[in-house]
């Protein structure tokens, strides 16, 4: 029941793009219509990515990075299935083993499409650059068995 409410959620969320991408694939191909749409899926859940990374006044502040973080914890359980992977004074790294985003496109077959959403945390991270780094070798969108957000600690 969870999973069902989860991909519900995420395909009303997405709902419309989704189907903007499957009309524009009719005629220009479903390859194409990935690429022109993408780029807005991005910008849509910019806010979201920027909602989940707690804010940091400047790189010294790295020491309530985690804790900050864990305090929306409530507010994304719900939705994801995730753990603490490492939490030490320079490395805070999730590791993500559900996300509804990625699961909803891989359902309709356009998981090519996720990878966009995916890149709203790259895009956080650089405008977050002078504070903290991101790093991200795995990723549910590209077919792995989990994301792993880790967030390091900037030094001068």
């Amino acid at each position: 029941m969870k999973i069902t409410i989860r991909r519900f959620l995420a395909l009303m969320m997405l709902g419309p793009g989704i189907l903007w991408t499957r009309f524009l694939s009719i005629f220009i191909g479903k390859e194409r219509a990935i690429k022109l749409c993408g780029p807005f899926f991005t910008k849509a859940t910019m806010p979201f990515s920027r909602n989940w990374v707690p804010k940091i006044q400047c790189a010294s502040d790295f020491d309530s990075f985690s804790s900050n973080m864990q305090k929306k914890f409530w507010l994304w359980k719900p939705f994801f299935d995730f753990s603490i992977a490492q939490n030490d004074s320079d490395i805070f790294k999730l590791e993500i083993t559900y996300c509804p985003i990625c699961d909803i496109m891989q359902m309709l077959g356009l998981p090519d499409l996720a990878s966009y959403v995916c890149e709203a945390d790259w895009q956080v991270a650089k405008e977050n650059e002078e504070k903290w780094i991101f790093q991200r070798k795995y990723q549910l969108s590209t077919r792995d068995s989990h994301c792993d957000h880790t967030y390091l600690r900037k030094t001068a």
